[in-house]
């Protein structure tokens, strides 16, 4: 034999054992895991984040106008809704015009004073966002914890020349 037969021979029999071997292997490797433990004295102990985290149905809403209403074109629109309190809760509401940015911070109008954002308003002008005749779209957002948590309310009016 001469050392070309040798190799040849070699990886042929090399291949052939993988191949068979390929099927049994994965249950070895599938099940080993790794890990690292943290020192203790040095990093604190972390709290398991939630994924499945949400905000509850409806944490912000738009109470006026409504959905499908007509609106005045170039005069100053009266925005309401409700959301849940943010004062307490790292949560902020906003709302923009036919996403106009940045979206404008509402006003707290709850029963609990200024930081009570259960009841809110904001003041659509047309030094923001003017009503354009047609289709227009007004965003209510709640966004909580760095905006990591994150809920849209959406209403439809429908700008009309006076």
């Amino acid at each position: 034999m001469t050392p070309k037969n040798i190799s040849a021979i070699f990886v042929i029999s090399f291949s052939l054992l993988i191949i068979t071997l390929a099927p049994t292997t994965s249950v070895f490797l599938d099940n080993i895991s790794y890990a690292q433990l943290p020192n203790s004295s040095t990093t604190p102990p972390q709290q398991p984040s939630s994924p499945t985290a949400t905000l509850p149905k409806d944490a912000v809403t738009i109470t006026s106008p409504k959905d499908g209403q007509q609106v005045p074109i170039g005069q100053d629109l009266q925005v309401t809704g409700t959301s849940m309190p943010n004062a307490a809760s790292d949560c902020n509401t906003t709302v923009n015009l036919n996403r106009v940015k940045p979206n404008q911070p509402v006003v707290a109008n709850g029963p609990g004073g200024a930081n009570d954002y259960s009841q809110w308003s904001f003041k659509i002008t047309p030094n923001y966002a003017p009503i354009k005749e047609g289709q227009n779209r007004i965003t209510a957002r709640i966004s909580c914890d760095n905006n990591t948590l994150k809920q849209f309310a959406h209403v439809n009016v429908t700008g009309v020349a006076q």
